[in-house]
């Protein structure tokens, strides 16, 4: 017989990427985990009556959204009025995007989380409850209907669940923990360098936005080249398993940058009149367009490496990287 059609709610949380999303969708029976990466959709139900855990633990998570984006590229228009707008703009304008990195951050650091499901032969990430409020606002909405089709537990499961482990499967369990973090160290030598050039790259282009000299052209080549060299190597570890995940992120995310760096200088050179610049050859570099790159960079190049440092600093999961604790 043919199915019939199945009535879906949406539940909280929804995760929008670039060229990536996530939701999760609540059925009489189940629930549905859609996932899309570009024109591509792939869906998993998990029945109601076969999950086992819906496990959440608070967890850093340095996300960007389209809606983030979006109010970047807001802030970001601005500058094209900066030549009609009052003489305060400016400190304005940076308050402004000193706001929104910091809530960002707060976001990041204290009010975000992962969350799994398990069933009996699957352990899978829910993307779309990233925040903590969304997350308690799904559990709500999804505990009262698996007690219904599961029925409540007593008040004691857990001990009964103590009680009935069987002595391999919980001497394994508890060197599990061991074996996974011997492997994968959380920082090393060249992430320490990457983040120190990183800070020191920052100061020099905001403490020397205004001069231009050879010395300070050499010391800004020499930490661009060492923090290039220190992101790749971090890749590289990463690829060996030496490093977690963490780490690669912000490499990426440094290279990122500083190729955007030179695009956005690049690119903005070529609309330049030849007869706009003296022929000092650091006159070029003193040009309002110019002078806010380097601005814009040093302020990323600073996130990334508080991010870099919140890596860096979290504890170590006592299970495996693939299970949250709870």
């Amino acid at each position: 017989m043919p199915e019939t059609n199945i009535r879906y709610r949406k539940l909280p949380g929804r995760r929008r990427g670039i060229g990536t999303g996530s939701s999760l969708w609540l059925a009489p029976d189940h629930l549905l985990l859609v996932r899309t990466r570009l024109f591509r959709e792939e869906y998993k139900r998990f029945y109601l009556r076969d999950i086992q855990a819906i496990a959440m633990a608070n967890y850093p998570r340095f996300y960007v959204s389209t809606r983030s984006l979006a109010m970047l590229l807001a802030w970001l228009s601005a500058w094209l009025f900066w030549t009609v707008m009052p003489p305060g703009f400016a400190i304005v304008w940076w308050a402004v995007f000193a706001i929104m990195v910091g809530v960002w951050l707060v976001f990041s650091f204290f009010f975000s989380c992962r969350c799994r499901l398990y069933t009996a032969v699957s352990n899978d990430a829910l993307p779309s409850l990233y925040r903590t409020w969304t997350a308690r606002k799904f559990l709500e909405q999804v505990r009262p209907r698996i007690e219904e089709a599961q029925g409540r537990l007593d008040a004691n499961w857990a001990e009964a669940i103590e009680e009935q482990a069987v002595g391999p499967v919980a001497a394994a369990a508890a060197m599990a923990p061991a074996a996974s973090a011997a492997g994968v160290k959380t920082y090393t030598a060249a992430c320490l360098v990457l983040l120190a050039c990183l800070l020191a790259g920052a100061a020099v282009d905001l403490l020397t936005v205004r001069y231009a000299s050879m010395a300070i052209a050499w010391v800004f080549t020499c930490l661009t080249l060492v923090q290039m060299a220190s992101a790749v190597y971090v890749m590289i570890e990463r690829q060996r398993r030496i490093l977690g995940a963490g780490m690669q992120r912000v490499a990426l995310a440094a290279l990122m940058v500083q190729g955007l760096v030179y695009y956005v200088a690049a690119t903005t050179a070529a609309f330049i009149p030849t007869g706009t610049f003296s022929p000092n050859p650091f006159s070029r570099v003193m040009l309002p367009q110019f002078v806010l790159a380097r601005q814009i960079a040093g302020g990323l190049n600073i996130v990334v490496a508080l991010i870099g440092l919140a890596v860096i600093l979290r504890p170590a999961d006592a299970r495996p990287p693939d299970i949250i604790k709870n």
